[in-house]
């Protein structure tokens, strides 16, 4: 009988630790669908023209720093604006986002990821942003999902073939 007690205890051990390791995955797995879901969201605004569904992925009081320029959440409500203004306009607007490369760890409310971009942002036949770099993004978790509190992406600056110095990092001494 002791043996018996013993084997379910183990047993119900197990199902709660795999559970629970499960639960994990899932989290970081919610948040790596949170970082795609809003970059396919982004893309798809010059087709939707909805910024609520491209910014609801991200917290009120959202933020982000990218190479040492601060943008907040109105900000990149009021791009999506200027975007939106000419597409009415009848100005070919696009917008491609790629991730890549994302790790995300979870620690209760809070989340964590790592990934690699490549955005491209054009009206016309002017390209207003191109680039590729790294971001390390902050979530926070609201009900049952997460939301991305702030980012911190630094663009991978571009090699000259004249200068291959150029978009090499700086060697201190």
């Amino acid at each position: 009988m002791k043996k018996l007690i013993a084997l379910f205890y183990m047993v119900f051990f197990i199902i709660i630790l795999t559970s629970s390791l499960a639960e994990a995955g899932t989290e970081e797995d919610a948040i790596k669908k949170n970082i795609k879901d809003a970059a396919r969201a982004l893309t798809d605004f010059p087709k939707t023209r909805d910024a609520q569904s491209a910014l609801k992925f991200y917290a009120n009081d959202y933020f982000t720093i990218s190479d040492g320029q601060v943008e907040t959440l109105k900000q990149a409500e009021d791009n999506l604006a200027y975007l939106k203004e000419q597409i009415n306009l009848g100005n070919r607007v696009g917008i491609s986002m790629q991730i890549s490369n994302i790790k995300a760890e979870t620690s209760g409310a809070i989340g964590w990821a790592t990934y690699d971009y490549t955005t491209k942002i054009w009206v016309g036949r002017d390209v207003l942003v191109e680039e590729q770099g790294k971001c390390t993004a902050i979530h926070r978790k609201k009900g049952s999902g997460w939301l991305i509190q702030h980012e911190h992406c630094s663009a991978i600056p571009e090699e000259d073939e004249d200068h291959p110095e150029k978009g090499q990092p700086e060697r201190t001494i």
